[in-house]
């Protein structure tokens, strides 16, 4: 995305009540994730993960951008 200057893209995800299912939601963001990644194969350049605020901002700062 052009409005990013590194290539970590930071997506939030759930709010209020999304949790209630914690099973199904997480077995679907697992689809999501390994389809992502599958397509890596085909030449995607896309890595999808799990991850937390403070990782992101880990990989940010490393980034070294001023």
């Amino acid at each position: 995305a052009q409005q990013y200057r590194t290539n970590h893209i930071l997506m939030t995800m759930g709010s209020d009540f999304h949790y209630e299912n914690a099973h199904l939601w997480f077995k679907n963001l697992d689809k999501l994730i390994a389809h992502t990644n599958a397509r890596q194969a085909n030449g995607s350049r896309v890595h999808a993960l799990y991850s937390t605020p403070s990782c992101y901002l880990q990989e940010l700062h490393r980034a070294n951008l001023t």
